[in-house]
């Protein structure tokens, strides 16, 4: 039995790479002081559900890292890519507990650190480390089957484990290709 989240929602996302020169400067800037000895930056510009922005898909200190921006520039928030058994024994507990009550079957894919707050205390926390005045969300990828049905989902959980959002990913139809 699934809480009442944003379930029926479908994910519709299209990402197209972009030149740095198309970025509002405001986020590039941002993300040079954050990012000191970044590697292998690369900027997109993504038009989902909700809108367009521009995202920074770059590694740092050995962690791939997504840095979302409005259309203005303005910093939306940084999700930290994660192993499961990473994150604290009580969330995976609370979460194991959630897919097992949900799903017939369920494995978690992927699994990002999401940190929101002020843009400032936001660039120190990825310095430095975490900041009680950020908001700390855990966004993950996971495969579930409902009602013999296979799909797989998007979830956004709070620290203490409470599903906030979740959304089925529609796959586009290039994603798959090989070159």
């Amino acid at each position: 039995m699934l809480p009442l989240v944003s379930r029926s929602q479908t994910k519709n996302e299209h990402e197209t790479k972009v030149a740095v020169s198309e970025v509002p400067k405001q986020a590039v800037a941002w993300v040079n002081n954050a990012y000191p000895e970044k590697k292998r930056l690369k900027w997109y510009k993504e038009i989902s559900n909700e809108g367009a922005s521009y995202e920074a898909k770059l590694k740092y200190c050995g962690r791939w890292h997504s840095v979302e921006f409005s259309e203005e520039g303005q910093l939306e928030d940084v999700e930290i890519d994660h192993k499961l058994d990473e994150l604290p024994n009580a969330f995976q507990d609370i979460l194991q507990q959630y897919l097992q009550d949900n799903y017939q079957r369920h494995r978690v894919y992927k699994v990002q650190v999401q940190l929101s707050g002020n843009s400032q205390l936001v660039a120190e926390a990825i310095q430095a480390g975490k900041l009680p005045q950020l908001t700390v969300r855990y966004e993950l990828e996971y495969f579930g089957r409902v009602q013999g049905e296979d799909e797989t989902w998007e979830g956004l959980f709070t620290e203490d484990g409470k599903p906030l959002q979740q959304r089925k990913i529609k796959q586009s139809t290039n994603a798959n290709l090989v070159f």
